[in-house]
């Protein structure tokens, strides 16, 4: 352990880290009472019972004193114990198997814990992505491509969807965050502490089967953290920090905040040999060579508008880099990661401004550029990428200071009384921070009843950010069957922004799932005036006319729809049933054929395939592999059972002669 900072003055005392967890507490304890706009980050707590709050805040505050610190220091005075203790008197690490298995634990508890829904933040947009083969995006190219690869493998194997790609990396990715973070620190204390603390930040939201494309990236910002330590110390090879921040990059361009450290690792060193300066420039610059051409090439396929906030409010724009609204949004998402982290990186900064021997520490000189960056985007970024609420595409640069505060006061939780009872105080309040997101994930009522809160009371939101929320809540009503529930929050977003099609088209669909299919015509119609291209439109009209026997004009939209997408095997379904609704069973079949040749995995294509040719009364071996397929897909999903019974149903009396 690198023992060369000076211990003697605490940047805080004692009863400052105590005041500070003693009011953040407070702060949950007041949000549960009244829903604040201007307090979002500890918002979490309003959809909980506020005795059972007050309880547990309460009993978190006499925890954080310190004199009860006092008593537990007593109670454990952290003497050496065992074989096993160190020069100075701790336990030293037991090795990688203990590593696995703590993060292969905190992998379960991950899974056990992963929210059921996918209505907060972009998830279903993301899944509806991957569904439909969409595997590039500039930004994040290697994360969209990773999920897309997964999916292509694991769906003819056991029958995954989108969301269960998302579910399973976004948990993959917590267990190597986990055993990133049990290397930071080298007694047995200060990897408990690290990785207590780093697991009981909001940034663990993004491993609880959240689907999104920021969980892979999290997971390696601390492995590059990790490796830039190890290498600082003599441990690890300069090519595998090229080699982590190229892999974050690859996953999410945000990444980029971290260059300037790599810089400062690559410049910042005293070696005169030439040979062990090659082993890292070389590494260093092909790092970035390949940075900067993953970077240049997938930008060529984005397109955006300014990146940056306004310096000041102008015309209608109200939200500018200087505007109160800004500063308060900048808080809480600093607060949602954790609430005192804050806090403790100000008095990292105090301490490294008045402690010689900090500033000669290349670990902390390193860290703190490492966090200067991250924290310059959270602000400076326009709203619609971060600037406002969009708190888990920005946690990732939080977490960069996170760590920086929690490796500073591991680093002196042997020393100084105050370190440990910032550590302590750290991890208690993190917990009460995070409980309630856990029970949130879980409890439908309580989640939709928050975002509807959010939708309600947000004024800081453009009409066109807000019809994006409504519409994603009224999806999330759509397809758990709540279609009345569903309609007026369409309704809404198609009054908040009337010039996005796929409003109009979700309009149309919701109309058709209550069966009101002449009301369908005028939003999908609408839909196409607004984008002509729009196959999921043409494909939803083609639905509604062939439910009020307009065949002809069914057959044409649905043609226009595989026109414009012809990969997909949802128009050529839908033209099947039309085709049987006019009698051409020549034609649906091989509409329907055609279906299951684009997407076999659709359990519903075979069915109508295995049902017509049956009914053909001709062509009873390929009814046979039509049935045989039915049942192959449904064996294995609980939710199919009875369309698996009445496949081996159809199987039998087929092969009877």
């Amino acid at each position: 352990m690198n023992t060369d900072l000076d211990p003697r003055k605490p940047a805080f005392p004692a009863w400052c880290i105590s005041l500070a967890a003693i009011m953040a507490l407070a702060a949950h304890l007041a949000a549960a009472l009244r829903y604040s706009n201007w307090s979002w980050g500890f918002n979490h707590y309003y959809v909980l019972r506020v005795e059972l709050v007050a309880v547990t805040i309460g009993l978190g505050c006499v925890l954080c004193l310190p004199q009860v610190w006092a008593a537990l220091g007593r109670v454990y005075p952290g003497k050496p114990r065992g074989k096993s203790a160190a020069p100075d008197g701790e336990p030293r690490h037991a090795g990688l198997a203990i590593d696995l298995a703590v993060a292969g634990a905190a992998a379960v508890l991950f899974w056990l814990l992963r929210m059921p829904y996918h209505f907060l933040g972009d998830g279903r947009l993301m899944i509806r992505l991957l569904d439909q083969g969409k595997w590039f995006h500039a930004t994040e190219p290697m994360d969209r491509l990773l999920h897309h690869g997964v999916l292509l493998a694991t769906r003819p194997l056991w029958a995954w969807d989108a969301a269960l790609v998302y579910a399973v990396l976004s948990v993959a990715a917590g267990f190597v965050y986990v055993l990133a973070a049990l290397r930071l620190g080298s007694l047995l204390r200060q990897r408990l502490f690290v990785t207590a603390s780093l697991l009981t930040l909001g940034t663990v939201q993004l491993f609880l089967g959240y689907a999104e494309s920021y969980s892979l990236a999290t997971a390696a910002i601390l492995i590059y953290l990790v490796f830039a330590i190890e290498y600082l110390s003599g441990h690890r090879r300069f090519v595998w920090v090229g080699a982590a921040l190229f892999v974050g990059v690859a996953l999410h361009h945000a990444l980029l905040f971290l260059v300037p450290s790599f810089l400062y690792l690559m410049l910042a060193s005293s070696d005169r040999d030439r040979a062990r300066a090659l082993h890292r420039w070389l590494p260093g610059a092909v790092s970035l060579g390949l940075i900067t051409a993953l970077v240049i090439g997938t930008s060529l396929r984005q397109r955006g508008g300014p990146m940056l906030l306004p310096a000041f409010s102008r015309g209608d724009a109200q939200y500018a880099l200087l505007s109160w609204q800004h500063l308060v949004d900048f808080l809480n998402e600093q607060i949602l990661v954790s609430p005192l982290a804050w806090i403790g990186m100000i008095g990292f900064v105090y301490a490294f401004g008045r402690d010689p021997a900090l500033k000669k520490s290349r670990r902390f000189r390193f860290l703190l550029l490492a966090s200067t960056f991250p924290l310059l985007a959270n602000f400076l970024i326009r709203p619609d990428l971060g600037g406002s609420r969009d708190w888990d595409l920005w946690s990732m640069g939080s977490l960069v200071y996170v760590v920086t505060v929690i490796v500073w006061i591991a680093h002196r939780m042997g020393t100084r009384p105050e370190a440990r009872l910032a550590a302590y105080a750290l991890v208690i309040v993190g917990c009460l921070h995070v409980l309630p997101w856990f029970a949130l994930n879980h409890s439908r009522e309580m989640s939709l009843d928050r975002f509807h809160r959010m939708l309600d009371d947000n004024p800081l939101w453009t009409d066109q950010r807000l019809a994006s929320a409504t519409s994603e809540l009224a999806h999330f009503y759509f397809e758990a069957g709540a279609d009345q529930q569903a309609l007026p929050l369409f309704e809404r977003a198609v009054r908040l922004d009337p010039k996005t099609s796929r409003y109009w088209d979700a309009l149309g669909v919701t109309y058709i799932g209550l069966k009101r299919f002449k009301e369908a015509e005028a939003p999908l119609l609408r839909a196409l005036e607004l984008d002509p291209r729009d196959s999921s439109a043409y494909n939803n009209l083609g639905r509604a006319y062939q439910a009020v026997g307009r065949l002809t004009d069914a057959e044409t939209a649905l043609k226009k729809s595989i026109a414009l997408n012809p990969g997909s095997g949802i128009p050529h379904f839908n033209l099947g049933k039309t085709y049987l609704a006019r009698g051409d069973t020549a034609a649906a079949i091989e509409a329907y054929t055609r279906a299951t040749e684009l997407m076999p995995y659709v359990n519903e294509y075979w069915y109508n395939l295995a049902i017509t040719l049956e009914a053909t009364g001709g062509r009873r071996y390929e009814a046979l592999e039509a049935w045989s397929q039915v049942a192959a897909l449904a064996r294995n999903v609980p939710a199919e059972q009875n369309v698996l019974r009445v496949a081996l149903k159809h199987m039998e009396m087929l092969r009877q002669p």
